[in-house]
């Protein structure tokens, strides 16, 4: 039986200064990586021995091309991030990101992954590269979507 699969991914990054939004980014575009892709077909057909879930995020500063054979960030700064809130739905998945001043450091970050345990799911570069300043907390917000015909 044939099945197409898809599955694609979004995200925005606000910056809050006393808990209010100083700056946001547009909304970014994100790659399923072909890791992840193995999961869903595995999912999909029955055979999957992995969870599915996306269970945390990462932040990094490289900017290499994204390619659906990445494993890891090219300069991983912060990891195992969890989601503070998750909201499913039938076909997808919103989760928040609440990253505090002192969790991240000052500084240029320009890429960003999802991971499902030890899989990288997601990888994508910041078409805004963020600007992290002293005294403000980060929020991601990432919506994934996935669909099997």
């Amino acid at each position: 039986m044939y099945q197409k699969i898809t599955a694609q991914g979004s995200f925005q990054i606000l910056s809050l200064e006393k808990g209010e939004v100083v700056w946001q980014s547009p909304v970014m575009q994100n790659l399923v990586l072909n890791a992840y892709w193995s999961l869903l077909v595995e999912h999909n057909t029955g055979s999957a021995t992995t969870p599915l879930e996306i269970t945390t995020l990462e932040i990094g500063t490289g900017d290499n091309v994204v390619t659906a054979a990445n494993t890891a960030l090219e300069t991983l700064t912060l990891a195992g991030v969890i989601p503070s809130k998750v909201t499913p739905a039938a076909k997808s998945i919103e989760m928040e990101f609440f990253i505090t001043d002192a969790e991240l450091a000052d500084g240029t970050y320009r890429e960003i992954g999802l991971r499902c345990g030890t899989v990288l799911a997601t990888r994508a570069l910041f078409t805004t590269p963020y600007v992290k300043a002293t005294g403000r907390d980060t929020i991601i917000r990432y919506t994934v979507s996935y669909d099997a015909e």
